[in-house]
């Protein structure tokens, strides 16, 4: 039996991952080493895009620092991270 395929007018990305994709690039473009704490957003292509305009990622944020800037999940994080990531010399 065929099937027909009905895409909504609104597919694509909700308003959190093009915010947090729009952030990443920005921060890519405009600063010289930017890394993420794990990945930003679930979608492996909007971080596939993301690594190849040289942002990286990182699995925790011991050991940076200095100038690098640290992006965070879309969903954020607890504020205990913010401070320690601060404190540890990243720009957030």
């Amino acid at each position: 039996m065929p099937r027909e395929i009905i895409v909504a007018r609104s597919a694509g990305q909700c308003f959190g991952v093009k915010r947090a994709f729009n952030i990443a690039m920005e921060a890519a473009r405009s600063r010289d080493s930017v890394v993420m704490l794990g990945d930003i957003v679930h979608n492996e292509h909007v971080v596939q895009r993301i690594d190849e305009a040289g942002v990286k990622v990182v699995p925790d944020i011991e050991g940076g620092g200095g100038s690098e800037t640290l992006l965070v999940r879309a969903h954020g994080a607890a504020p205990e991270i913010y401070e320690h990531a601060r404190e540890g010399g990243y720009k957030v």
